[in-house]
């Protein structure tokens, strides 16, 4: 080999000494494969954060109460028990409870006035009505009333035993009407045939402070609008009677009275 050849290899050894030193082959070698996959936790980093967007407030309604409606008992249809003046039928010979009931409801559904040919209409349905719940429609007591008076017209009122009149006359001025189960003869009602009703219902509207007096309505007779009745002719003649077919003797002095608030 001459000196070229051997001065050739020489060089060549140099230089891929300094190749191997500087790692360029182990790169090229690393460049070739795929890098290892890095330990995971490593790799997780916290998400950036989300950006704070201010949120309009919403426009919110207020809250609508209805107000209570306010009811004038003046303004009650009257209602008497014999329409037509049918009163040797028994069905409204006994019908005082139903009329109470129907005045008190044509007030609340905002009625002032009723005809004769309605008011008997409606009587004859809420006698229909007894008769299928009851068996009958004669005598309904105050519980019995309260019960038609929620079922059949969907108003809410209270059976309240009574102390005194006094008591009475505050329910009254707060501001309730009251249905009231009586002695009718006891009522000592002019306009009554001799001697009254031996278990009558009457409503009373207002106690009038000028007169001392209650004013009521009293469907047992065809005057019977607006009549006033003293207090003590009114209490001593409250007396709760049972439910029935028939006119039951009732010695009793239950003083249970409905009690039917005009705000609702």
């Amino acid at each position: 080999m001459n000196k070229y050849v051997w001065g050739g290899v020489v060089i060549f050894l140099i230089a891929f000494f300094g190749f191997w030193q500087s790692g360029y082959f182990f790169s090229q070698k690393d460049a070739n494969q795929v890098p290892p996959v890095a330990n995971k936790e490593e790799t997780v980093s916290e998400p950036a954060p989300e950006p704070i967007v201010e949120l309009a407030p919403e426009e919110t309604q207020p809250i609508s109460v209805e107000p209570l409606v306010k009811r004038d008992p003046l303004t009650m249809p009257f209602i008497v028990q014999a329409p037509n003046a049918e009163w040797d039928n028994p069905l409204f010979e006994n019908a005082c409870e139903e009329a109470s009931l129907l005045m008190v409801a044509s007030l609340f559904r905002g009625a002032t006035s009723m005809s004769q040919v309605e008011s008997r209409k409606e009587l004859l349905a809420l006698a229909a009505y007894q008769k299928k719940k009851l068996g009958h429609s004669v005598d309904t007591s105050i519980t019995d009333t309260n019960k038609i008076l929620e079922e059949y017209f969907d108003i809410e009122g209270r059976v309240m035993e009574m102390s005194n009149e006094q008591e009475m006359k505050e329910l009254v001025s707060e501001g309730s009407i009251l249905i009231i189960p009586a002695d009718g003869q006891k009522l000592s009602n002019p306009f009554f045939t001799p001697p009254g009703p031996i278990n009558h219902m009457l409503v009373v509207l207002k106690y009038d402070e000028k007169t001392g007096e209650y004013i009521t309505h009293d469907p047992g007779t065809r005057r019977g609008a607006f009549y006033h009745y003293q207090p003590d002719v009114l209490w001593k003649a409250i007396r709760d009677y049972p439910t029935g077919a028939t006119h039951v003797p009732n010695t009793k002095k239950d003083k249970r009275i409905l009690v039917v608030p005009l705000e609702r």
